[in-house]
């Protein structure tokens, strides 16, 4: 998940205001993550992107921006500036 945090910009809060996410709450964040994982849980994190203008009427394979899809030197480029939207954590039985 710390991967997930480095492209991470901005943060959801819980009344669902988006703030930019500094170095404080990130490190809160992955102290919360190191407790949960000491406890043998799983953790996965959530964000997401407002805009990404060249999927805004993504519907499959044969749209236009498919094709940075299948490029995966794209990924970086597409997937930054997310909002981490909060991580869970779960017990594998």
């Amino acid at each position: 998940m710390e991967n997930l945090l480095e492209r991470c910009t901005y943060m959801q809060l819980l009344d669902g205001t988006v703030v930019e996410m500094d170095d404080t709450s990130r490190g809160l964040i992955l102290e919360s993550l190191r407790e949960m994982s000491r406890s043998a849980l799983r953790c996965l994190g959530f964000a997401y992107k407002d805009e990404t203008p060249e999927f805004a009427t993504y519907d499959g394979e044969e749209h236009p921006a498919h094709k940075l899809l299948l490029d995966h030197s794209n990924y970086s480029s597409i997937e930054n500036n997310l909002i981490f939207a909060g991580f869970v954590g779960l017990r594998v039985c």
